[in-house]
């Protein structure tokens, strides 16, 4: 994979960024009320433009889900939002699992440097 400066001569890995994504997700996931479920929405949202370019048939179908949900939800219905987000959420996940993208990060942090 590519790596992307940050600064000087710090480097992050995509995968990095893919797992900083997800690490910020997981930490939503506990707390509740409506601006969580925006920021949720946000940081999901985010995950899925960073993952775009490795889109498979079954993700740009469960995308093309997504918007076609979104277009006939009540967008202040924070429960129904948290709903479309985390079906979103579940896809992306199963893409990663899909492609094996972060297989090596579940058993050892040692490829990380």
């Amino acid at each position: 994979m590519e790596e992307f400066v940050t600064s000087g001569s710090d480097s992050l890995s995509f995968r990095t960024i893919v797992l900083q994504h997800l690490n910020g997700i997981l930490s939503l996931t506990a707390r509740g009320g409506e601006g969580h479920v925006r920021i949720y929405g946000r940081m999901v949202k985010g995950l899925s433009d960073v993952l775009l370019p490795f889109y498979d048939d079954t993700m740009t179908s469960d995308y093309k889900t997504y918007e076609d949900n979104l277009k006939t939800t009540n967008t202040t219905n924070s429960v129904k939002m948290l709903d479309l987000y985390r079906n979103l959420f579940r896809s992306l996940n199963q893409l990663l699992n899909r492609n094996d993208y972060l297989q090596s990060s579940i058993y050892s942090e040692e490829d990380e440097d």
